[in-house]
């Protein structure tokens, strides 16, 4: 429930961030909800993988309708991709990378401050 949940808040959050603030501002949420609120680092990153590249492929999706296809075809020709559905799945992987990497990025820089209890009752810092 907590993966879905993230999915969702990063969703609506980053493609809010990015209307007024530069592309990589997809990774400002990943980032708080790995660092804050996941539990294992595959857990944050594929909520942030998910989302960004749910989200991502759906907006060049909602492009490529809404300008008939021709930009998705000229950029796709401009970068020799071929086809712009290969296009719109780049673009969402490569979306996708991003969040997922800034996720695990947050929940990595957490793990550094954060003490972990051990099966033997100890605690380990790492």
């Amino acid at each position: 429930m907590k993966f879905i949940v993230s999915l969702f808040i990063i969703s609506i959050a980053s493609y809010f961030l990015q209307l007024t603030l530069p592309w990589y501002s997809i990774a400002i949420m990943p980032f708080l909800l790995g660092a804050f609120f996941s539990g294992k680092a595959r857990g944050a990153f594929f909520a942030g993988f998910l989302s960004i590249a749910l989200l991502w492929g759906t907006l060049a999706l909602m492009i490529h309708y809404q300008s008939g296809g021709v930009l998705s075809i000229k950029i796709a020709e401009l970068f020799k991709v071929g086809s712009p559905t290969l296009l719109i799945l780049l673009t969402a992987f490569t979306g996708g990378l991003v969040g997922g990497l800034w996720g695990w990025t947050g929940y990595a820089l957490r793990s550094l401050f954060v003490k972990r209890k051990r099966a033997s009752g100890r605690y380990d810092i790492a």
